[in-house]
């Protein structure tokens, strides 16, 4: 850690007006890579200096980036700030690459709603009738619960683990589409029925078949 600071500290020194960091913190351990994260994004604010970071880990990106780029085999999938491209993925790839998600098959029911499995769920996104759509839904924004209601799913729970503290949950519904929840107040036990949903502005169009999908509603 001591080395990459003085390793800046050399690169500022000319007071250039462009700074390029090629992976600067991929053999640092964590502490102290967290360490250099803060640092160096007071230090690069601090002096007004534009810097391209490029990393392989999202959450360097999401912590020090004004701006990110995410390209896939040489083209650019979105640009953005970390909040507008969290919130808000463009593709599969974007919302798979950024963070944790849920990514599931369904079709636009309605204008405002969504047909997922045998439940028809609410949205807030503008829709197209009868199109086939990838819809995400983070982790953290699935909601659980042991009662059922019109705009639920019901699943059975696979697997409960920790990670930094925060529990995930991982479910299989009736028709075996694999979901992860880490918004969880309560513990749900292996092998328990529960039903999931999430909320109207939680659920991103992500990619749009443009097909007519023929269903009975």
């Amino acid at each position: 850690g001591q080395r990459q600071r003085v390793a800046f500290a050399r690169a500022l020194a000319p007071n250039p007006q462009v700074l390029l960091l090629d992976e600067p913190f991929a053999a640092i351990d964590a502490k102290v890579r967290t360490e250099l994260r803060t640092w160096l994004k007071e230090m690069v604010t601090k002096l007004g200096i534009t810097s391209i970071f490029v990393t392989h880990d999202q959450d360097e990106a999401v912590e020090v980036a004004d701006e990110i780029i995410i390209t896939n085999h040489g083209t650019i999938e979105q640009m953005g700030t970390p909040l507008e491209i969290y919130k808000s993925p463009d593709t599969p790839f974007v919302a798979q690459f950024i963070g944790t998600t849920n990514l599931f098959s369904a079709k636009t029911f309605s204008e405002s709603e969504l047909l997922f499995e045998d439940a028809v769920f609410p949205v807030s996104t503008p829709l197209t009738p009868y199109r086939d759509v990838t819809v995400s839904v983070r982790c953290e924004r699935l909601l659980l619960s042991r009662k059922q209601t019109k705009a639920s799913v019901p699943a059975t729970v696979t697997e409960n683990t920790y990670l930094n503290g925060i529990l995930k949950t991982q479910l299989k519904t009736d028709r075996g589409t694999q979901m992860i929840s880490t918004r969880n107040e309560e513990r749900f036990e292996l092998g328990e029925r529960v039903y999931l949903s999430f909320l109207p502005q939680d659920a991103v169009i992500v990619e749009n078949s443009g097909k007519e999908a023929l269903y009975e509603a």
